[in-house]
């Protein structure tokens, strides 16, 4: 049923399980090309093998995306990725898989933020692909 309910953001939350920065220092001052795929390419290899079903693993992964601060080209689309992804996550751990009602609300929620993840999530692929020259199948390892 999880799994379910993260469908509409499934291919933003591979990106952000995948994605990530170093340290704080060249977070906090990046916001270059080269910055970026750096520290992404460094936490790409980290979270290849994260445990998608520990919420703690989980929530430190997007703390520290949220560390990571992407050119200005792909900022917004990056950060609702990794704010819709988070988003998910709590709103998991909030509702009983059983209850047939908070599944379904939770369903229509994600449902309706659909397409924008999507095109957030091509536009950061892409600028993967081109810029950091990492191929989409292999974020995450």
């Amino acid at each position: 049923m999880r799994r379910l309910l993260i469908a509409p953001v499934a291919a933003a939350l591979l990106l952000v399980a995948a994605a990530g920065c170093s340290d704080g220092d060249s977070a906090s001052t990046s916001g270059s090309t080269a910055s970026f795929c750096k520290d992404f390419k460094s936490l790409n290899n980290e979270f290849k093998d994260l445990d998608t079903s520990d919420d703690s693993a989980l929530a430190d992964a997007y703390r520290r995306l949220d560390e990571l601060n992407p050119p200005a080209e792909i900022s917004a689309e990056y950060h609702k990725i990794v704010g819709s992804a988070r988003d998910a996550m709590e709103t998991l751990k909030k509702i009983d898989p059983n209850d047939a009602e908070a599944v379904a609300k939770a369903q229509e929620k994600f449902a309706k933020s659909r397409d924008e993840i999507e095109k957030a999530s091509t536009k950061v692929d892409r600028f993967l692909k081109d810029e950091c020259k990492i191929e989409p199948q292999s974020l995450g390892g």
